[in-house]
């Protein structure tokens, strides 16, 4: 979750006055980007950019105009830096809240499946395909453009009127929105789990071999759906962190994040190092990363 970024300001002479129980504040357009003005019992004058876009600065009660235009105009190109970062974080929420009802649409691996909801007694569950766990997408071979899961895969002679795959979410009888929701987080856990082992022993020895011989076991993946992180690693511990939503991207962003966080265990910089393993073990894995953070309900 995204706090506030509030950089120091600089601190103007004198002692402020005492501030008024409302203290009266101002618009300011600077550069196009709206600056709402707070006068305060302050010494120092300091801007803020909340994740909603809103810029503000607190002023003391005694800041003259034109110092407080020429301190937001200094600031200017870190407010436009923190903007262009909420902005692309709500470019990638999905566009609205999961109702889930029928005929919603849901994405596993990469592919769209139409949500029918069935109440019924019993251990809530999902099902893909007929009836049968979603299934793990194979490892994609080394050095070569990824493959879809079989079941994305299209028919050599489809049939007539095929329509996209079901995914089918078992209930209980009255079950919240909430709760379908911790089912299918829950459930989207559940496949991650069962394809980031692979996509880790799988590239355990491309990477020992480019690597020297350093080690590149991975012992434990801790998986967490997140907001603003794809994964994350303790290269010390020789941990990784993947977010859960992967389940819902294609199969090779999950594989490109587990081998980017491996390839962490080297250097824990986005550098000349790192982006040499990248290009020389996944050669296409800018175009990955692009449709990973693609919103897919576009």
């Amino acid at each position: 979750m995204s706090l506030p970024a509030t950089p120091r300001g600089t601190t103007p002479r004198g002692t402020p006055p005492r501030a008024a129980e409302n203290p009266p504040s101002q618009t300011l357009s600077v550069k196009g980007i709206p600056v709402t003005i707070t006068r305060r019992a302050v010494r120092t004058l300091r801007i803020t950019v909340y994740p909603d876009c809103r810029v503000s600065v607190s002023a003391p009660m005694g800041a003259g105009g034109r110092d407080i235009a020429a301190f937001i105009v200094s600031k200017l190109p870190w407010v436009e830096k923190h903007l262009a970062r909420y902005r692309e974080q709500e470019r990638k929420k999905p566009l609205a809240r999961n109702r889930f009802v029928n005929g919603e649409i849901h994405y596993v691996w990469g592919v769209p499946h139409v949500l029918k909801v069935t109440e019924r007694r019993g251990n809530p569950k999902i099902v893909t395909g007929g009836g049968t766990p979603s299934r793990v997408p194979p490892p994609s071979p080394g050095g070569a453009a990824p493959s879809p899961p079989r079941s994305s895969r299209p028919a050599a002679v489809p049939p007539e009127n095929a329509g996209p795959p079901v995914m089918e979410m078992y209930l209980r009888p009255g079950s919240s929105a909430a709760q379908k929701q911790a089912l299918l987080d829950k459930w989207r856990k559940s496949l991650v789990a069962r394809a980031a082992p692979l996509l880790a022993a799988k590239w355990k020895q491309p990477l020992e071999a480019a690597g020297g011989g350093r080690d590149f076991e991975v012992k434990k993946i801790y998986l967490q759906k997140m907001k603003t992180h794809w994964g994350s690693c303790n290269p010390a511990r020789r941990t990784i962190r993947l977010n859960t939503e992967l389940a819902a991207k294609p199969p090779e962003c999950l594989e490109y994040v587990v081998l980017h966080e491996m390839v962490h265990f080297i250097t824990g910089y986005h550098n000349r190092v790192f982006y040499g393993y990248m290009d020389s073990l996944m050669p296409g894995w800018k175009e990955i990363r692009k449709k990973m953070n693609r919103n897919l309900m576009s």
